[in-house]
């Protein structure tokens, strides 16, 4: 497979090479399992179901292996969420798309909750939380021991997990050896073990697909089952062949993904979110037309990118000021869509005032009207700078689901509205 090779620096000042193979559409980055190097990966060995697909793909070097810096000695959670996350932002522009296997599911799962604009969807295959249910701690101490003492012995049983084999094996096998040191290996293993990303499970947004194939020995059905439950956006499967493994990943990650296949915006009740700029008047005036509008049109991407990944639909026409209007069929995803727009705002630098109302709209051509398309806007409008407040309507419809708390606002005369209206703020519980 060809490829460029590309370096960054993370966090800590480590640098990270990372590898780009070109393709179609949206970069699909690969957070793979530690012995997944640029070398093996390039060879071709374990991700057919991927490489079939022909889109472009993102893969890197794990901090320690292959032509990313090898001296090293914290393989932490935190620092190897910090080099994804330099990866993406080295290289992608627009939100990306996930694929993540083995002990790289639980950094995937870390990097999607905390940054939750950057990814479109993400595809987990065998994922676990917590290291502790997928290996006792005599087992893990054992394997550790293991790579340290007979790295040749280690290779090959990391081949048979992998279910590769035949000349395959022994390409894989070499690639390891070039690519890791049998100290770096034990560091992981050790780290595969231990590793615990539960705490962030629960917060990630972005459209999920879980895959558990019965025949890996690496990750049991229950660990998987485990994260698919927790994941809010979720989508569980199990697949028992190599073809029904490709067409699933490839339908859920592109396929469903593409403009043809969002929803359409419908004339009838809908969730409508109302997001602009804070002072954009005096932002303007400060930072001159041109430096103003770069910044606003970055945050209008990536607001809009939040809209897709929480299943809503931007709505195309003019909007009121430098702000996005956009409806969803669920107040949960619209609660959820508006903090990843607050988040993205304050990474530009920018704040944002958001408000979310649910009632009947008209559609027309590419935009959207009718009394609560006003109320939304006006409810933004009452929100103070980086705050989201909600209509009772909409706090009935999400008190349970939404995992946030509901602070009472009070009632407001909203311009052009006759009768005034109580709204609550969203507090993260």
């Amino acid at each position: 497979m060809k490829y460029e090779t590309h370096f960054c620096t993370s966090v800590d000042g480590t640098r990270i090479a990372y590898a780009v193979a070109p393709g179609k559409g949206p970069p699909t980055v690969m957070m793979l399992g530690w012995p997944g190097t640029i070398e093996v990966v390039g060879s071709g060995v374990g991700i057919s179901p991927v490489i079939a697909a022909g889109h472009e793909l993102v893969w890197f070097d794990r901090r320690g292996t292959g032509v990313s810096e090898r001296a090293v000695d914290d393989l932490s959670l935190d620092r190897q969420v910090e080099d994804l996350a330099a990866v993406v932002d080295d290289y992608a522009a627009a939100p990306v798309y996930l694929y993540a296997t083995w002990d790289g599911t639980p950094i995937a799962v870390a990097y999607a909750a905390l940054h939750p604009a950057k990814v479109s969807r993400m595809a987990l295959v065998g994922p676990y939380a917590r290291g502790e249910e997928i290996i006792s701690r005599e087992a893990l101490q054992s394997t550790v021991e293991m790579a340290r003492s007979n790295w040749s012995l280690t290779r090959r049983s990391l081949a048979a997990i992998a279910s590769v084999a035949g000349p395959q094996a022994r390409t894989y096998m070499e690639a390891l050896r070039r690519s890791i040191n049998p100290e770096m290996a034990a560091g992981y293993l050790q780290q595969y073990g231990t590793m615990d990303a539960i705490q962030y499970l629960d917060r990630v947004q972005v459209p999920t697909l879980v895959v558990h194939r019965p025949h890996d020995s690496a990750v049991p059905r229950a660990a998987t089952e485990f994260v698919a439950s927790r994941l809010p956006t979720c989508r569980f499967v199990v697949v028992e062949s190599r073809k029904e493994y490709q067409e699933t990943i490839r339908e859920f990650l592109w396929e469903q993904s593409s403009p043809s296949s969002e929803a359409a915006i419908g004339t009838g009740t809908a969730i409508i979110i109302f997001a602009d700029i804070v002072d954009s008047t005096g932002l303007t005036e400060r930072l001159g037309d041109t430096a103003f509008r770069d910044k606003a049109r970055a945050l209008d991407e990536a607001m809009r990118a939040a809209i897709r990944t929480n299943g809503g639909t931007a709505v195309e026409g003019k909007t009121l000021g430098d702000g996005v209007l956009a409806v969803f069929t669920s107040a949960k995803q619209a609660i959820a869509c508006a903090r990843a727009c607050h988040e993205a705002a304050g990474a530009a630098g920018l704040a944002l005032h958001a408000g979310i109302h649910a009632g009947d709209v008209i559609r027309e051509a590419d935009n959207v009207y009718g009394g609560a398309v006003n109320i939304a806007a006006r409810i933004a409008a009452t929100a103070a700078a980086g705050e989201t407040l909600v209509s009772a309507t909409v706090r009935e419809l999400a008190r349970t689901s939404a995992g946030v708390i509901f602070e009472d606002g009070g009632e407001h005369s909203l311009k052009g509205i006759d009768n005034p209206v109580r709204v609550w703020a969203v507090r993260q519980a």
